[in-house]
């Protein structure tokens, strides 16, 4: 089992060889402390070794009981383990490799390798289609929005200290550095703060869910750098202020990481 906010289903799978896919929100229920709004990123999941085995645990996760999800979207509209038999017919691909709002351009490689795939898509007669990603949202809204969620997360540890008799000088000691760091930061927020995450987050939903109305499959790279060593500049063990590890992890995920969750 997984789950997947910014990538974690998806990373492991793809430095790996493995299969990982994040589902819509709404599609699979949250665990009984969460709902969907509450906690918007984050999908449940597997890192599976086949696409077969993906289909056949989508099939038993899907099945939804009622009340078991707050924005349920309903049983899906084919089996997955029959879906995935079927040829799926020409496919409207839209490619892209660009920055997504961010800085830095994508590693030359990882793009040129997603653009291979893109000529081996079109082999097999499948559409592609360059997309202009400077147009498919707000990016500064999204970045904005993922960050607060990002950060925000950790006043559950806080929560948890409080139930369990526990001072911050305690969760100081227990959690690293940079942890520590996210939940400085998160106590920080103002309610202003957080209503702007929330609209801004319905923003991006939005404008992201006209971008896949034009295309069945968005083509774009896993991730804009080479596979990182092991608690590397993203670990957090990283010793450095929190915006300098934020920054550095948002323009290496931006492509998975989508505040929206909308792509089907």
């Amino acid at each position: 089992m997984s789950s997947d906010g910014g990538g974690s289903t998806r990373y492991p799978a793809a430095f790996c060889g493995l299969v990982g896919l994040k589902a819509t929100r709404g599609r699979v229920p949250q665990p009984l402390i969460r709902n969907e709004y509450g906690s918007r990123v984050s999908i449940e999941g597997v890192v599976s070794r086949t696409v077969r085995d993906t289909a056949a645990v989508w099939e038993y996760l899907t099945r939804v009981p009622n009340g078991g999800s707050f924005i349920h979207m309903g049983p899906p509209r084919v089996s997955y383990l029959d879906a995935i038999r079927r040829e799926p017919g020409q496919l409207r691909v839209g490619l892209t490799t660009g920055r997504w709002g961010r800085v830095p351009d994508p590693d030359p490689e990882v793009a040129a390798r997603v653009r291979e795939m893109a000529k081996v898509l079109e082999s097999l007669g499948h559409l592609i289609d360059e997309v202009d990603d400077g147009a498919m949202c707000d990016w500064s809204a999204l970045w904005s929005a993922f960050t607060a969620i990002w950060v925000g997360a950790t006043l559950r540890f806080g929560m948890i200290g409080e139930e369990k008799g526990l001072g911050e000088q305690d969760l100081e000691r227990l959690l690293n550095p940079m942890t520590w760091r996210h939940y400085l930061k998160a106590k920080q927020f103002t309610v202003a703060e957080v209503f702007r995450m929330m609209n801004d987050n319905n923003t991006v939903t939005r404008q992201f869910g006209m971008v896949m109305n034009r295309y069945d499959v968005l083509l774009a790279p896993t991730c804009a750098v080479r596979v990182p060593p092991a608690n590397g500049p993203y670990s957090l063990l990283a010793e450095e202020e929190l915006d300098v590890w934020i920054n550095r992890l948002v323009d290496a995920a931006r492509y998975t990481i989508n505040v929206a969750s909308v792509a089907p």
